[in-house]
């Protein structure tokens, strides 16, 4: 490992071990905008700002022979991404390496913030392709063509593919993740309420969040042949506990040993799965809200139709209720403005109401709606 590469590890870990505030404190004090590049907030940013400046710090000792960061100028920066651009990454992975360049040089103080670079900047001066990478992120397959296409693999495999389908978990949800307390799905985190033949899985997702993931409809017959018997029946007492007892309990008594599937092959993805998820849960919210609110007409929706991106709620599991609101910054101030549930949105092309959204969204892990872009 070169100079460069260790330097900017070290420059890394210093900004991790002496953050002083939260990623939403972050977000208060520069007016809405996640971009400081002085703190790291959590350890998955820590690995993957490592794993994005080592990049960078390999072109730059393999192209250039550069030794030190004070060397490096933005010339090198956009030299570093065409070739990137070139080997067709991800729009994601670009922007995940322009972050982490920043983070290291105007983080550090060796450039100042007006010398930070962007991908937008670059495309607009010229620097760059103006042509996005690939924005389908995870797959050149979506969840039905990998089925098709490898019929082989998805038959060896079908048990766990079609449970990552129908609950849209993430691999370190289902498998857990090596040194966590949450070691993954049993049968004693995956249940249903007395009564009821929809089962769902209790996890620990993304960030350490707890959260309850339900089948999908068009799959719920089948896990249920496959999985009722032997789950769990979970009582309205311990559902009304609050999450933080519940995330607790939930971490003391799952095994690896009892895991619902031992072998983890990473011969082929499972977040195509989770995608398909989305899309099937949007459709299935949306017929449940119609059910409820009455069918929602191309003539509704252009009514009531609303900007999504800053759509956040909150949900209250012992009334059921979401509160919808839209969050943004006005002269310095933070503005919140309720949403109604039967505002319409487009995300991608998917059109519905709000609440629709947000039941997925919750689904899936996530508080606001913007996410959701990336599934579809």
């Amino acid at each position: 490992m070169g100079k460069i590469a260790m330097k900017g590890y070290d420059i890394l870990s210093k900004q991790y071990k002496n953050r002083t505030v939260s990623r939403d404190k972050v977000k208060e004090q520069n007016n809405g905008r996640y971009a400081r590049y002085d703190t790291v907030s959590s350890t998955a940013s820590l690995v993957q700002h490592q794993k994005q400046w080592g990049q960078f710090a390999k072109y730059l000792e393999e192209e250039h022979g550069l030794k030190g960061l004070k060397k490096i100028n933005q010339e090198h920066v956009r030299e570093f991404i065409r070739q990137e651009q070139a080997k067709g990454l991800s729009e994601k992975t670009l922007k995940a390496r322009v972050t982490a360049i920043n983070h290291v040089m105007v983080g550090s103080k060796v450039w100042e913030p007006n010398q930070r670079v962007s991908l937008t900047s670059m495309r607009s001066e010229g620097h760059i392709s103006v042509s996005k990478g690939a924005t389908r992120i995870y797959k050149d397959l979506t969840a039905e063509e990998f089925r098709t296409q490898n019929t082989a693999v998805y038959e060896a495999n079908k048990e766990l593919i079609d449970f990552s389908r129908a609950f849209g978990l993430r691999r370190s949800e289902i498998f857990g993740k090596k040194g966590s307390e949450y070691q993954g799905v049993t049968f004693r985190n995956l249940g249903h309420v007395e009564g009821s033949e929809r089962l769902f899985a209790e996890v620990i997702g993304k960030g350490g969040k707890y959260r309850l993931a339900p089948v999908r409809e068009d799959m719920r017959e089948q896990m249920w042949a496959k999985y009722g018997d032997s789950s769990r029946v979970y009582t309205e007492e311990y559902l009304n506990k609050p999450v933080s007892e519940r995330e607790i309990m939930l971490k003391a008594r799952t095994n690896a040993n009892e895991r619902l599937f031992q072998s983890e092959s990473r011969k082929f993805g499972l977040h195509i799965n989770r995608n398909e998820y989305v899309e099937q849960q949007l459709r299935e919210r949306q017929s449940f809200w119609e059910k409820k609110a009455g069918k929602m007409t191309e003539k509704i929706f252009q009514e009531r139709k609303t900007g999504y991106s800053r759509i956040g709620f909150k949900y209250d599991e012992k009334t059921g209720r979401t509160q919808l609101y839209k969050t943004y910054y006005k002269d310095g101030q933070k503005i919140i403005e309720n949403v109604r549930p039967f505002e319409t949105v487009q995300i991608g092309n998917w059109k519905g109401y709000a609440i629709s959204a947000t039941d997925v969204s919750r689904f899936v892990g996530h508080n606001r709606l913007d996410v959701l872009q990336k599934y579809l």
